[in-house]
C-alpha cells in the first residue's frame, strides 16, 4: 500500500461523472458472487483483491453514516489484516515489470482533481481499499473530503455490488 499523506479527493458531480467508467475497469464480479478490485499499486505489483459483496456495501454505508472529513495519514496501518479478517482474499498477484512506472508513480505527478477517466483511474487504483474498507483500521487509511457520497453508493448499487 502506498503511504501517501494528505491527498484529498473531492466527490463533486464532475468527478462522479467519470466514476462509472473507472469502476467498470477496476471492479469485477466473480461467478461465486464475490467482488474483486483490480489494484495496480500495492508493492509495485498488480493485484486483485476479492471479498463478498456485502463487505463493500457495508463499508460504504458506514462511510456515508459517519459524515466527517478524514485525511489519509502517513502511518502504516493494519488494513491488510482487517481485510483478511473480513473474509477478503488475494485472487492474483503479479510483479510490474522493472523500469515501468506504476500508476502510483504517475499519480504523484498528476493533479488528482482533473475530470478525466485516466486521472480518476489513478485515484481509484491508489485508494480502492481506502474507499471501500475505509475505517476498519481506525481511519489511518482514508481518502475523502467534500464528496457526493450518495452518488458513489448508487454507482455501487447499479453494478450489483450491494
Amino acid at each position: 500500500m502506498p503511504y501517501a499523506t494528505g491527498r484529498r479527493v473531492s466527490w463533486n458531480q464532475e468527478i462522479a461523472s467519470v466514476a462509472t467508467e473507472a469502476l467498470r475497469k477496476s471492479v469485477t464480479a466473480q461467478d461465486d458472487g464475490d467482488v474483486c478490485i483490480k489494484w495496480r499499486c500495492y508493492l509495485k505489483r498488480s493485484a486483485r483483491y476479492c471479498f463478498q459483496k456485502g463487505v463493500i456495501y457495508g463499508a460504504v454505508v458506514y462511510w456515508i453514516s459517519i459524515g466527517t472529513v478524514r485525511i489519509r495519514g502517513n502511518t502504516k496501518g493494519s488494513w491488510h489484516n482487517d481485510f483478511h479478517a473480513m473474509g477478503g482474499y488475494l485472487e492474483s498477484f503479479s510483479p510490474i515489470l522493472p523500469g515501468n512506472r506504476t500508476f502510483c508513480d504517475r499519480f504523484r505527478e498528476t493533479e488528482p482533481y482533473k475530470s478525466d477517466t485516466s486521472s480518476f483511474g489513478h485515484i481509484l487504483d491508489m485508494a480502492a481499499l481506502d474507499f471501500l474498507l475505509m475505517n476498519y483500521d481506525g481511519g489511518k487509511h482514508t481518502y475523502i473530503a467534500n464528496r457526493n457520497k450518495t452518488v458513489y453508493l448508487n454507482i455501487l448499487i447499479d453494478y450489483g455490488l450491494s
